[in-house]
């Protein structure tokens, strides 16, 4: 652990600098990181049941309630919603819809409003949080007047959770921006989009807050956009999940520092059975709800007893390797895209210098663990932990 420790510090002197990762001495690495520049898919088996990190897409004929609003602006989006804000904040625990109102600006500058559905959502959130993350579920026959897909009516909102307003905003953008990072790496993954929400209480127009959120496409209409369908398939077996799809999506967990998921039981994560491929090996496990990962870093999350972990910031990999050949394939998929990774979580001015500095940091630890072929074998194959500064 001693060698491996003065490996990675080695390492993160190299990194920290914003130098390159000093892999010119390993030929092989560097012609797959210029063959990925090109074209990642040359480095995909052929034998896979499906690709890695682009699937045979569906086509659809109609946009949904996410693209309007997810193409109405390149950056965050404002909205207005108007419901009863008192009865959202004292009956979190409620599985009712209550009646809302949304309006928002096209991509033409008009106003348009939508009637729709809201109620709390998730499990721990609504324990923890002053405001609960919210299902905001859309009328069918007014999307289909605005000639809009009426199947997927249901948007998932991430609210700002806490009253304090600097840990709710670093909190929310941090996990908006997490998501950004996995759309970087693979087309297995949610879409989301930024918005800025002012919500106003239904029965006084006075009071008001303004927050940062984010919304989650449907997830029936993730499915459909990777050509599947949603499996509601607990305790689901290693055999039926499409294995190396799953080492990448279980690597990007291990590179936000997040343990809180579980593929068989669907644990913060869904399975999608594709339509192409064959055999038993047909689903995709793909990632939701970051907020318990050490990227975000939230003053709620707690960390793992069972790994005996101090820190959420400590990184444990769930994932299995076959060989060497396939962790070798996987890492030098991520670091292809470690520049554009890096500069997405840099470019990203919504959140204070501080905060992208920090993730930075973090990000740039697991980078050196996976550009050193012993430290990556030790924790990717013999799932050894190794405990970066932030972590300590």
């Amino acid at each position: 652990m001693k060698n491996t420790t003065q490996k990675l510090f080695l390492a993160l002197t190299l990194t920290l600098g914003f130098s390159q990762l000093a892999l010119s001495n390993n030929s092989s690495l560097k012609t797959a990181e210029q063959e990925m520049l090109g074209d990642s898919t040359k480095l995909i088996p052929q034998n896979l049941p499906t690709s890695v990190y682009q699937i045979e897409k569906s086509t659809k004929k109609q946009n949904s309630i996410f693209d309007k609003i997810a193409l109405s602006s390149n950056d965050a989006i404002e909205l207005t919603l108007t419901t009863d804000l008192q009865n959202i904040i004292t009956n979190k625990n409620t599985d009712t819809y209550q009646v809302a109102f949304m309006e928002m600006e096209d991509a033409n500058g008009n106003s348009v409003k939508h009637q729709l559905k809201v109620k709390p959502r998730g499990k721990y959130r609504r324990k923890v949080c002053d405001f609960p993350p919210l299902k905001l579920n859309f009328s069918k026959s007014e999307l289909t007047g605005y000639g809009l897909n009426p199947e997927f009516d249901k948007l998932k909102l991430v609210t700002h959770c806490t009253d304090n307003r600097f840990d709710a905003k670093d909190n929310v953008l941090r996990e908006y921006l997490t998501y950004q990072i996995y759309n970087r790496l693979t087309d297995n993954s949610f879409r989301t989009q930024l918005v800025k929400i002012k919500y106003v209480d239904l029965h006084n127009a006075s009071k008001s807050v303004t927050r940062y959120g984010f919304l989650i496409e449907d997830t029936d209409e993730m499915a459909m956009r990777l050509n599947g369908e949603i499996c509601d398939c607990h305790g689901i077996k290693s055999e039926m999940i499409s294995h190396t799809p799953h080492n990448l999506m279980a690597m990007f967990q291990y590179m936000i520092g997040n343990e809180d998921w579980n593929s068989s039981m669907l644990r913060n994560v869904k399975a999608v059975q594709l339509f192409t491929g064959g055999g038993l090996e047909n689903n995709i496990i793909v990632p939701y709800d970051f907020d318990f990962s050490g990227i975000v870093n939230a003053a709620y999350a707690i960390p793992d007893p069972d790994l005996n972990h101090s820190t959420v910031q400590q990184r444990h990999f769930f994932g299995e390797f076959s060989s060497r050949e396939e962790l070798e394939l996987i890492t030098n998929h991520f670091l292809g895209r470690k520049d554009e990774i890096l500069e997405t979580v840099k470019g990203f001015k919504h959140l204070n210098l501080n905060s992208r500095i920090e993730i930075g940091i973090y990000l740039k630890e697991f980078f050196a663990i996976i550009s050193d072929e012993e430290m990556a074998r030790d924790v990717f194959i013999e799932h050894k932990e190794i405990v970066t500064q932030q972590a300590e």
